[in-house]
């Protein structure tokens, strides 16, 4: 059965990721840089629990913010882009993420070995992220004794406490301001909608969104590396949030 929750557990993570999308989807904004929103999140929450020995709650939301102060660095300059030039803005940041975390390291070794001796001590795991050999030992779930089926329970709960978000802000004044400035950007300026605004904090709350995907896919595998936040990555979930999202919260 172990196997089966994981499954469940990353189809949840994917699920996640895919509202991330769907955010600043609402907007009428393609974007393909959750990849590496999702990357920050990942490195940052995992960084917190395996290094510092946080509790993986405050270190997702931490990753969370993480995200969402760099989405909202991202989203004042490349949301005045349009169409494929705004496509290749995000692409660009995907890559330049995945390049940073592919080469970088830092952490600490780890707390257990083979002895006490110079020759012994170089035997000791280094916990944090290593540079093209990833961050490996990222065993909080191990650690606190929490079993594949508790943690799938836990990721199917905040699936549907997403999708109960997006369905209320569907059906909320702000989502349909959202959905205003998705239509026609002039029209929806013209009755006092602020569309600069609406923009950046759809592709805010969406960086956000990724980062908590990615701490628990950090957790979820206990490895990660930079070549696992890719482009691919982001094509798949964009197709998942167009060809399904739209029509479960129409339902």
């Amino acid at each position: 059965m172990e196997y089966w929750y994981t499954v469940i557990s990353l189809m949840c993570i994917n699920t996640i990721l895919a509202w991330s999308v769907y955010s600043s989807f609402m907007i009428g904004t393609v974007s393909l840089g959750q990849a590496g929103f999702f990357a920050i999140g990942a490195y940052t929450a995992a960084s917190l629990t395996a290094i510092f020995g946080w509790h993986i709650v405050p270190a997702t939301l931490v990753g969370a913010v993480a995200a969402a102060i760099i989405g909202l660095a991202i989203a004042l300059p490349t949301l005045r882009l349009r169409g494929l030039y705004l496509t290749i803005a995000t692409v660009a940041f995907v890559e330049v993420i995945r390049v940073v975390f592919h080469n970088f390291r830092y952490g600490r070794e780890g707390d257990f070995g083979t002895g006490s001796t110079s020759t012994d001590a170089l035997q000791m795991p280094w916990v944090g992220p290593d540079g093209p050999l990833g961050f490996r030992h990222i065993i909080y779930l191990t650690e606190n004794h929490i079993t594949p089926g508790q943690y799938a329970m836990w990721l199917l709960l905040l699936v549907i406490a997403f999708g109960i978000y997006f369905w209320m802000l569907e059906r909320s004044r702000v989502g349909f301001a959202m959905r205003a400035v998705q239509e026609d950007e002039i029209a929806a300026q013209g009755i006092g909608l602020s569309h600069n605004f609406l923009k950046v904090l759809a592709f805010t709350i969406g960086a956000a969104i990724a980062g908590i995907a990615g701490s628990l896919y950090a957790h979820l595998l206990t490895f990660i590396t930079g070549n696992d936040f890719n482009i691919p990555l982001t094509v798949m979930t964009v197709s998942y949030t167009h060809l399904t999202l739209p029509t479960i919260l129409l339902v």
